[in-house]
């Protein structure tokens, strides 16, 4: 194949020619063009539970008063394994070397 350096035909005017099987007649003024768009249902869902998300307390607050209680009444314990993780959770979130 020879190519042409005095072509005028640019890269992407032959790769439109190339993939297109059927040449598309501009729109005027008041035709309604033919192509359209649709969009999936899951951006709305997920706009959706985004709300519900943010619909919810930041604190649960059932939570907050029965470790409440357990503490007044001496009967909260913690494990030593949750007591390390939430140590190391610290220090990784802080950017704390655990070593």
């Amino acid at each position: 194949m020879k190519i042409d350096p005095d072509s005028r035909i640019t890269a992407a005017e032959s790769a439109a020619s190339q993939t297109s099987s059927k040449p598309h007649a501009p729109t005027t003024r008041g035709e309604r063009s033919r192509d359209r768009a649709d969009l999936s249902s899951a951006h709305s869902r997920a706009a959706a539970l985004t709300a519900q998300v943010n619909q919810l307390p930041e604190v649960r607050q059932d939570k907050v008063a029965a470790i409440a209680t357990a503490l007044r009444q001496g009967t909260y314990q913690v494990s030593p394994e949750q007591t390390a993780e939430a140590i190391l959770s610290q220090l990784h979130t802080r950017g704390g070397n655990p070593a």
